[in-house]
């Protein structure tokens, strides 16, 4: 199976417990193809160094860096897809439609209304973190 995390549910899979967790301990433990470009890291670096978000990545024992470099050893890097302006009140979002469409991936996961509200896109599902593990207890 072939996924695209957004970054909000990457990020909180690293700095607490909850089915973001779960889902990327999942992907380690099944094999699963997690898919990443270079605009998905530099968002998920940049999230990482929001201020509200100082103390749960000191509690969780890991730096920004780390986080990077265990999503570029899980996951698998491949080019950005240029150009795409599917969602424009918040153009980031066009970062992870991008990511799956480049990829080719089952599904994108997100805890973001813009995507959810697509539900799909090119043949990709857009699920939550928790629709996703509904669909792979089935």
């Amino acid at each position: 199976m072939k996924l695209v995390i957004d970054t909000n549910v990457i990020v909180s899979g690293f700095l607490w417990k909850g089915i973001p967790s779960r889902i990327l301990d999942l992907i380690k433990a099944n094999s699963w193809q997690l898919c990443l470009t270079p605009k998905l890291l530099e968002e998920t670096e940049r999230v990482l160094h929001y201020e509200r978000l100082l103390i749960p990545l000191f509690l969780s024992g890991k730096s920004t860096n780390e986080i990077i470099e265990s999503l570029e050893q899980t996951g698998v890097v491949l080019p950005d897809c240029r150009g795409l302006k599917i969602i424009k009140e918040d153009p980031t979002d066009n970062i992870i439609l991008g990511a799956g469409l480049s990829h080719n991936v089952d599904y994108i996961i997100s805890g973001d209304k813009h995507l959810l509200k697509l539900k799909s896109f090119q043949d990709v599902l857009i699920v939550s973190p928790r629709q996703f593990l509904n669909v792979i207890k089935r």
